[in-house]
């Protein structure tokens, strides 16, 4: 996959998943809602943090380093995406037990 084509996906996530985030968000009550609820709203939170991270930091990262390659670029920013999503979620988790 070309890297234009990565990041028109990145952005097609990043706006599916704000439009569920937001769906989910102003249409639920969280004290009625089910599980199943509960875990779409963290699931959506997820992607859309995923993503928006991903793309912030690839275009700081790009910006930074032109001399290094795009895949190299976009590993180092989906593994720091990931892990600082994952950090985010595990905190909004334990926060709420």
């Amino acid at each position: 996959m070309a890297l234009k084509g990565l990041l028109v996906v990145v952005l097609v996530a990043l706006a599916i998943s704000a439009a569920s985030l937001i769906f989910t968000l102003f249409t639920v009550d969280p004290f009625k809602a089910s599980l199943a609820i509960i875990l779409l709203f963290y699931f959506s939170l997820g992607l859309f943090l995923l993503s928006l991270f991903f793309y912030v930091s690839f275009k700081i990262f790009q910006k930074k380093s032109s001399d290094v390659l795009p895949a190299k670029l976009a590993a180092n920013s989906f593994r720091l995406s990931a892990l600082l999503t994952g950090v985010i979620m595990f905190l909004l988790i334990l926060f709420k037990l």
